[in-house]
């Protein structure tokens, strides 16, 4: 049996094209209030269950996140994206204050009906955060290379890119892209797209900010909190956030089960079309697979 789908069916595959700016042009735009800051949202589709898709956080659009997951997602469920801003920069970011961005944006774009949080990386630390702390806005989580506790490997890109990025080096960006993604993705993708992927890293001040909140955010006492059912999506290529760092992410939450792709940290660039079908399939059946289950890999 195939993990979460029909007995014998195969996931679909899929790569998502560089460039990504029409799949937003297609959305409603909308501003949320959070606490004084204005945060764009886009929404796309209708559906029963509102889908909060949460990036990684680095500063790129959501909707650059992967040509196939909004459109696929968008099919069957209204997908509500978001766009963190800034916060004042005279003191340190902090996870509480992504988490009452997100937390406007479930009140005000999805109406206060509880959602579906999909979140990737950081975003993914902030959904789960989001879980803790207004159960009554969560009704389910996926966290896609997540963790538990950020790792030695994690600090040490992390302090590279501060390096990088104080020196005001051109080399930061290609950094970045070697870091999250598959070295299997990366030789498929012609000159044009490596430049394109290096162009989209951000490398501003929130960039900055958030890259230091990453390696700071430690969700052991967060995660015993969380009692919505959910699905952890691990990468089995992942140098930034490796594998068993989303496998103790799945140990650490009361009511999860957990899913491996073959990717690299940027899943929903590299494998969007599987995530899409993991999503779907969990959201239409969050207890067909009891909480522990560590289900099969679907595909190579």
């Amino acid at each position: 049996m195939t993990a979460l789908g029909t007995p014998g069916a195969a996931a679909p595959a899929g790569t998502a094209p560089v460039g990504t700016a029409a799949a937003r042009a297609r959305g409603r735009r909308c501003t949320v209030d959070a606490a004084g800051l204005p945060v764009t949202c886009t929404v796309w589709g209708q559906g029963d269950e509102p889908v909060l898709l949460v990036p990684d956080l680095a500063g790129a659009p959501v909707a650059d996140h992967g040509a196939f997951l909004v459109p696929a997602l968008a099919r069957r469920h209204e997908v509500v994206g978001i766009d963190p801003v800034e916060p004042p920069a005279d003191r340190p970011l902090r996870l509480d204050d992504l988490v009452q961005q997100l937390a406007s944006a479930v009140e005000q774009a999805a109406a206060g009906r509880p959602v579906a949080v999909v979140g990737s990386s950081l975003g993914a630390a902030a959904g789960a955060a989001l879980a803790a702390a207004r159960p009554d806005l969560v009704a389910h989580l996926v966290l896609v290379a997540g963790w538990l506790v950020p790792s030695a490997t994690h600090r040490l890109h992390a302090r590279v890119w501060r390096t990088l990025h104080d020196e005001r080096s051109a080399a930061l960006p290609e950094h970045v892209v070697g870091a999250v993604h598959d070295e299997a993705y990366l030789a498929q993708r012609s000159p044009a797209d490596l430049a394109a992927l290096a162009a989209a890293v951000p490398t501003d001040r929130f960039a900055r900010r958030l890259v230091d909140l990453a390696v700071a955010t430690d969700l052991t006492d967060v995660l015993p909190r969380v009692h919505a059912p959910t699905l952890v999506v691990g990468a089995t290529q992942d140098r930034l956030v490796t594998e068993p760092q989303s496998r103790a992410l799945f140990a650490a939450l009361p009511d999860s089960r957990y899913l491996a792709v073959r990717a690299g940290h940027a899943v929903a660039v590299e494998r969007p079309a599987e995530l899409a079908w993991a999503v779907e399939s969990f959201l239409a059946d969050p207890g067909r697979y009891p909480a522990g289950t560590i289900l099969p890999v679907a595909l190579p």
